[in-house]
């Protein structure tokens, strides 16, 4: 099967088709479960932070995105806006912030989407937006800032314990 110029193949947890039609793919699972089956034969990545009902959720925002904001979504706007948000949702809320901001300051592998495959970088720099910056969905797809800026940001970033400690 076809997405975006890319096959939707066992590797990949799932993929929402929303150009020509809004179905939503979710490779193999245990419902009862609530877990996807991994890939290869060690478990997926994050897993704890991941099930079966991250990933549905994940491949809906996705669709939900593109029914707000145009169809070509995927082609319009950044990376790591598309896939940030859609973890964002996805998780729900399980995600520790200061953790991962402080992986992001130490160059932690898991932070990198190239070398682990996952949208933890892309959740942070969303989650920053929205829930530092505290803009609406609607501010940051209308005019989303470069990685580049989003970064510097997150750099200049302390939280608020660090003034606290002062």
């Amino acid at each position: 099967m076809w997405f975006y110029g890319g096959r939707f193949d066992a590797s990949m947890g799932g993929a929402a088709a929303g150009i020509v039609v809004e179905n939503v793919f979710i490779r193999a699972s245990d419902i009862a479960a609530n877990r996807i089956y991994s890939p290869g034969p060690g478990p997926i990545a994050d897993a704890d932070q991941r099930p079966l009902s991250y990933f549905i959720a994940h491949e809906v925002t996705h669709s939900d995105v593109a029914r707000r904001f145009g169809r070509l979504m995927m082609l319009r706007y950044p990376m790591w806006l598309v896939e940030g948000y859609a973890d964002y949702v996805g998780k729900g809320g399980d995600f520790d912030f200061d953790l991962n901001h402080k992986l992001f300051m130490e160059g932690d592998r898991a932070m990198n989407f190239g070398s682990s495959g996952l949208y933890r970088e892309f959740h942070l720099k969303t989650a920053y937006l929205l829930d530092k910056q505290r803009k609406t969905l609607s501010q940051v797809f209308s005019d989303p800032p470069g990685d580049a800026q989003v970064e510097t940001w997150l750099r200049e970033y302390r939280p608020l314990r660090d003034f606290k400690d002062r």
